[in-house]
C-alpha cells in the first residue's frame, strides 16, 4: 500500500543560478535541483563513454582544488568533449567544497546499465550532490507522511510502483539532504535510481563529504 502524500509545503527548490544552491540550508528543503544545460561537446563524448565502458568507473577521495586529470584518467583521446566533461566535474568538485565547508570529498564517476538503488531512501550523509551526464535522472518525492523522519537508510513499505514526484533531467545538479543533515533526519530526501531502459545506459557523478 502506498504511503499517503503529505500536505506540507513543498520540499523541493529548482534554481537556474549557482546561488539558488545555497537554499539546501533553509529549513524543510530537501533537494535543490540547479537546471542547467552542457556544453555542446561534453554530451556526445559522455554518451559514448557510458556506451563503450559500461563498466567504467571511478572513485575516490580528493581535496577541494586539486587538479582531477589523473585521479579521473578519463579513457580516450584529447578532445574538446573529453576536457569538457574534465573542467564539468572539477567545477563541480570546487562549487560543492565551496558550499558544504567540506576540504575532502568522495568523488564518484561512473558508468551504469543497470538500476543502482531501486528502492525508495534516505542517505546516511549530511548532503550529496548528484549530477547524470547521459540517461534518466535521479528520482524523489516531497514529504511523505509517517517516513520522512526516519533516519534509516532505507525507508521500507514505500511501494515500487509509488510514482515521483521529481526527476533531475541530464546535466541537471541535485543536492540532497541525507539523514545526518539533523539530528531527527527529518530533512532527508526520499529518492531512488530510476529505471534504465534496455540498452540504455547512465553516466553518475555524486559527491560528499568525508569529513
Amino acid at each position: 500500500m502506498n504511503a499517503p502524500r503529505s500536505s506540507a509545503a513543498p520540499s523541493s527548490v529548482f534554481t537556474d543560478e549557482i546561488v539558488g544552491l545555497s537554499a539546501i540550508y533553509t529549513p524543510g528543503v530537501r533537494v535543490v535541483a540547479w537546471r542547467r544545460d552542457l556544453p555542446e561537446p561534453l554530451t556526445p563524448f559522455a554518451a559514448g563513454l557510458a556506451r563503450r565502458r559500461p563498466s567504467f568507473e571511478r572513485a575516490c577521495a580528493v581535496y577541494a582544488g586539486q587538479p582531477l586529470a589523473a585521479a579521473l584518467d578519463l579513457p580516450g583521446e584529447l578532445s574538446e568533449g573529453r576536457a569538457a566533461l574534465l573542467a564539468d566535474v572539477q567545477q563541480l568538485t570546487q562549487i560543492f567544497a565551496d558550499l558544504t565547508g567540506d576540504h575532502q570529498l568522495g568523488l564518484r564517476l561512473r558508468a551504469l546499465e543497470g538500476t543502482m538503488c531501486p528502492k525508495w531512501h534516505v542517505d546516511r550523509l549530511r548532503v550529496r550532490l548528484i549530477c547524470t551526464y547521459v540517461g534518466p535522472g535521479t528520482e524523489w518525492l516531497e514529504v511523505v507522511d509517517g517516513v520522512e523522519q526516519s533516519p534509516s537508510p532505507r525507508i521500507l513499505g514505500l511501494s515500487s510502483s509509488l510514482a515521483p514526484d521529481h526527476r533531475l533531467s541530464p546535466g541537471w545538479v541535485g543536492l540532497f539532504k541525507g539523514a545526518s543533515a539533523s539530528d531527527d533526519g527529518h530533512d532527508a530526501a526520499v529518492h531512488r535510481s530510476p529505471s534504465v531502459p534496455e540498452g540504455g545506459a547512465r553516466l553518475l557523478l555524486t559527491l560528499e563529504g568525508l569529513g
